[in-house]
């Protein structure tokens, strides 16, 4: 009898973190497969062996009155958004309900909602080749008058925001700055286009020192061609910077704000910048995370790792010269580098400026403005004690109602909704309580033991 020499197969090793990881990002099992190079099929098969159900892992477990209280807070802050952005506001809060669950309570909660089936945007095709092709930078000026600047900048093929950021000044440091954190975080881009204000002048130097010149390197050129940020603008001026250009605006016409007052701009800014930075980090994450349905309702996230996996495979396979995969290179060793805290000049003069591209791009670009900056009013050591001064008021306090008020009512956080929506129905309130109302009272009465 012949002796039949047994196989040996060898079995492919599977990153399970990572495969979890990419489930719980809203990544399908076809994608996944794709993305490791492994047969659907046995993907599935070594899932089993493993206990990994994909139901596990897509959706978490959320009754229909969480997931109604979550969208109802959610549309009361931002009662512009749309589905797809209460979406992605979902995703980012790491909530994963099914599109259906979504929209059915969605609707229930419709009454917040200000004409939510607008008329589509008619877009023109874009097209770049991969993940850090390119970047378009833009400042949103919208808060201008009272002296909040907000710049930003998004990828051109995945939609992935690198950096939001809203600061008291227009400075080329500032955006500088903003801009060295996204490349940290996400990579060096090989190409960025920018607008013709001063302010870029530091990227664009940058650029060409890391990408060289005559390439295009920093691409200056009109907001018209800017698309994707300026796109992106719409959204969050409906859902971050809107509601306070509208607060501010009414307060003014009620004579409760001045922007004209340097004053009045101080205790804006000291009240407002940390709030607005708030909801700036929420709307990045938050659209970094919602679906993009060109893109099979692929996340932003989502596109920017799989463009790049899927380049570094064209690259392995040489389809393309290694010289043009320009957005791989990350590796600058040899050349000098340029820490931020170097940047100490944000206008330099003109017999300073090197030859070449960014002479050019220099010549293009507006000179810089020095906007005017909030005046603090206050000494070092009184703005120590004006910080803290939350801290002095944590305290029980004596209450004398007045003995002609003809009701006195006590309620608490768990029962202040109601009795909020029962006052603006009969009591009209103003401008600056609304904004307290809506955007620090409940907080500061959850953290009133901890002030």
């Amino acid at each position: 009898m012949e002796n039949v020499q047994e196989r040996k197969w060898n079995r492919t090793e599977i990153d399970w973190d990572l495969v979890i990881s990419k489930l719980n990002t809203g990544f399908t099992m076809v994608m996944i497969s794709g993305l490791l190079d492994i047969p659907y099929q046995t993907l599935r098969n070594r899932m089993v062996e493993e206990g990994i159900k994909v139901r596990d892992h897509k959706y978490t477990d959320t009754s229909d009155q969480q997931l109604d209280e979550m969208i109802y807070h959610m549309l009361k802050t931002t009662p512009t958004i749309g589905f797809t952005i209460l979406l992605g506001k979902l995703k980012s809060n790491r909530i994963r309900v099914t599109k259906k669950r979504a929209f059915e309570s969605y609707k229930r909660v419709l009454v917040c909602v200000a004409n939510p089936f607008r008329k589509k945007i008619q877009r023109r095709i874009y097209s770049v080749r991969a993940p850090l092709s390119l970047w378009h930078l833009d400042a949103n000026l919208k808060l201008k008058v009272w002296r909040f600047y907000i710049h930003g900048i998004i990828d051109g093929y995945s939609r992935v925001v690198g950096f939001l950021t809203i600061a008291a000044n227009n400075l080329a440091s500032t955006v500088f700055e903003g801009f060295m954190g996204a490349v940290e975080k996400f990579g060096l881009p090989s190409r960025v286009r920018g607008d013709f204000g001063g302010e870029n002048i530091l990227v664009a130097k940058y650029m060409i020192q890391r990408r060289g010149e005559g390439r295009g390197s920093f691409i200056p050129g009109p907001s018209v061609h800017n698309v994707r940020i300026e796109r992106f603008w719409k959204d969050v001026f409906q859902s971050a910077s809107g509601p306070f250009y509208h607060t501010f605006t009414e307060m003014e016409e009620n004579k409760i704000l001045d922007s004209n007052n340097e004053l009045d701009l101080f205790c804006l800014h000291f009240v407002s910048m940390n709030l607005l930075e708030r909801h700036m980090a929420e709307i990045q994450n938050t659209w970094n995370c919602h679906s993009l349905r060109t893109e099979r309702n692929m996340t932003p996230e989502m596109l920017f790792e799989a463009g790049l996996i899927l380049l570094k495979k064209q690259q392995n396979k040489g389809n393309v010269e290694d010289e043009e995969f320009t957005e791989l290179v990350q590796n600058f060793d040899g050349i000098e580098d340029w820490p931020r805290d170097a940047v100490v000049v944000d206008s330099p003069a003109e017999d300073d400026l090197p030859g070449g591209d960014i002479e050019e791009i220099r010549k293009r670009l507006k000179k810089l403005v020095d906007v005017p900056r909030v005046i603090i009013p206050l000494s070092d050591i009184q703005m120590q004690v004006f910080k803290r001064f939350p801290q002095l008021l944590a305290k029980d306090v004596p209450l004398k109602p007045n003995p002609n008020m003809r009701r006195v009512i006590f309620v608490s956080l768990s029962g202040f909704q109601e009795f909020q929506g029962y006052l603006g129905k009969n009591i009209p309130f103003t401008p600056w309580f609304n904004f307290i109302l809506n955007s620090h009272l409940k907080v500061w009465w959850k953290q009133i033991d901890n002030l």
